[in-house]
């Protein structure tokens, strides 16, 4: 059973929406982290081409979703640079969580566990 192409339009803008908030909320804790770049970042994720009901796709889906909260975060800082690795470790953990409720997919939310 494939996803409604509408609904998979509106799932990806979902995402991207959520991600950007995401990187927004955080940059109010991290400074310049996304002042740098003249506001909050938007990643947008693919989902037309995977059908959600299976779990090869909610797989993809889910790193799909990991691989843009990590962009939307500012990617993996420097492990020696702690602050920076807990904010970044807190806005990806916040981003892929939102994703997967807002997505409500129960395959993608089984694999994240």
């Amino acid at each position: 059973m494939s996803t409604h192409p509408t609904a998979r339009r509106l799932g990806a803008a979902i995402l991207s929406s959520m991600l950007a908030a995401t990187a927004l909320v955080g940059a109010g804790t991290a400074g310049a982290h996304t002042e740098d770049l003249g506001g909050p970042i938007k990643v947008s994720v693919a989902v037309s081409d995977l059908d959600l009901t299976h779990a090869a796709g909610a797989g993809v889906m889910l790193v799909r979703i990991q691989a843009a909260a990590t962009r939307a975060c500012g990617g993996a800082p420097d492990p020696r640079l702690l602050d920076r690795l807990s904010f970044f470790d807190q806005c990806r953990k916040q981003a892929i969580a939102g994703a997967v409720d807002r997505l409500d997919a129960p395959l993608v939310k089984a694999e994240i566990g």
